[in-house]
């Protein structure tokens, strides 16, 4: 809302007010329910709560994610609270983070165990200033592609000709912004 809402005042300056007021909100009820103390990594962005104090520990292979959260421009790559975030996401405290041969990546509860997303890669490459993990992220997506040259929505991390849907355009489309 907050990039949005740039746009639009040049369109509908009441809007762009409300859209920037609304994106305030948003940012104030984050920060005051959605950081939360993690027993492993201290203070980190929770994937959803529940405005109960019950919190959801996770993170998903679709964007937005907390791993996108720097592509999104809410927050820097190099904040403290992300970088712990990522690390949680990136890590084995994720249910959802896969891990094996072919492709070591975040899911989602989506595909199942073991269904780690291309997408996801992507996303830790855009937000990663670390040359040696973005060649092996270039090289893991080049390597689970089941030989067509395509990205795919998700691929076993264990068998590259295990995967859903061969053509995923979303994560795709995410390929070119990443290479440049």
């Amino acid at each position: 809302l907050e990039t949005c809402s740039k746009i639009m005042a040049s369109i509908d300056g009441d809007l762009a007010k409300r859209m920037t007021e609304m994106a305030s909100g948003i940012r104030k009820a984050i920060d005051a329910h959605a950081r939360v103390q993690h027993p492993k990594y201290g203070e980190i962005y929770a994937y959803e709560v529940d405005g109960f104090g019950s919190v959801n520990f996770m993170d998903d292979a679709n964007v937005p994610s907390l791993l996108s959260i720097p592509h999104l421009g809410y927050e820097d790559n190099n904040s403290a609270i992300y970088k712990r975030t990522r690390a949680f996401a990136l890590g084995k405290s994720n249910p959802y983070y896969c891990f094996g041969p072919v492709l070591n990546s975040t899911g989602g509860p989506h595909q199942g165990p073991g269904q780690a997303w291309p997408m996801a890669v992507i996303m830790q490459i855009m937000t990663s200033d670390d040359d040696d993990e973005i060649v092996h992220g270039i090289k893991q997506l080049l390597g689970s592609t089941s030989g067509l040259g395509l990205i795919h929505e998700s691929v076993n991390s264990h068998d590259e000709n295990h995967f859903t849907r061969s053509r995923f355009a979303w994560a795709a489309g995410l390929c070119g912004p990443m290479l440049l």
